[in-house]
């Protein structure tokens, strides 16, 4: 790490030295200077100070991928046997979100409507997934569309939602408290209709692993219970999630990392613990 260190107090010289050797010329100089100032000056503390640019780095949902994506027509990015539906939450947010039919349920003869659908629900014999996504991109995502495929070919059926902000869902203020919220919810809509027909489970990613493991745990306080919760790409919490970022190695071994890039995080909230204490318990 110390290296680092070093790099960092000696690179002014060595540009110095650069032009003062005539390896380069001065306007070439000049701009590696204010560049090298915008990277680990600037940016550093606007990112402090900002909470807005905070929020936006850990959720993600600026980035759009797919652009243009139809979400009423998902079966334009290859996906079969799905429905487009909106839930409302109990703050009036409306959320996005998709249900796949297990592959054992793809008929030609079979009218796809939202009755069918949902009695699919009602009367599940397969394993139920509901699938909280990270960040970035929304439902609609490539890696995510391989995925329900997955899951499909496994025969289970499966829901993906966007939080909000994320998506076609409403743009509602982004926090941890809020996509928590969101989640919630459609725990609950998904298990009031399958109704204990079937086992539901929860795949939370990435950053829904957090999102997932905190709305699990605040269901148990209302004697919600899934059959099980499955974590991909999981984090113990957000201070070891933003030092092992790959966007934050050049940043992480400076002396100021965890006072300007991971402590803004907790102070403001945006900490989304995973694993925050023996009191976060997934029952």
């Amino acid at each position: 790490m110390q290296w680092i260190y070093l790099l960092a107090g000696f690179v002014p010289f060595v540009i110095f030295d650069i032009w003062y050797m005539g390896i380069a010329a001065l306007w070439t100089i000049k701009i590696i200077i204010v560049t090298y100032i915008i990277i680990f000056g600037i940016c550093p503390f606007i990112f402090h100070y900002s909470y807005s640019f905070q929020r936006k780095i850990l959720f993600l949902n600026f980035v759009h991928w797919p652009p243009s994506l139809d979400f009423e027509r998902p079966e334009s990015i290859g996906l079969e046997g799905v429905r487009n539906f909106y839930l409302h939450t109990d703050e009036n947010v409306k959320i996005g979100a998709w249900q796949m039919l297990p592959r054992s349920l793809l008929n030609d003869s079979t009218i796809l409507n939202d009755e069918y659908f949902e009695a699919t629900l009602a009367n599940a014999s397969k394993p139920v997934f509901l699938y909280m996504h990270g960040n970035s991109g929304n439902r609609g995502s490539s890696h995510r569309i391989e995925l329900y495929k997955v899951f499909q070919d496994l025969d289970y059926h499966l829901i993906a939602f966007d939080y909000r902000s994320y998506g076609d869902s409403d743009p509602a203020e982004l926090s941890e408290i809020g996509v928590v919220t969101d989640s919630k919810y459609v725990v609950r809509w998904v298990m009031n209709k399958v109704n204990n027909s079937a086992p539901v489970f929860v795949w939370g990613h990435s950053l829904g692993t957090g999102v997932s493991c905190h709305a699990l745990d605040l269901l148990a306080t209302e004697n919600i219970h899934p059959a099980g919760l499955f974590l991909e790409s999981p984090f113990n919490n957000i201070a070891d999630e933003l030092r092992c970022h790959p966007f934050a190695q050049i940043f992480r071994h400076l002396p100021w990392f965890d006072w300007i890039i991971v402590q803004p995080f907790y102070r403001n909230n945006l900490r989304n613990f995973v694993l925050q204490s023996e009191k976060n318990q997934v029952q």
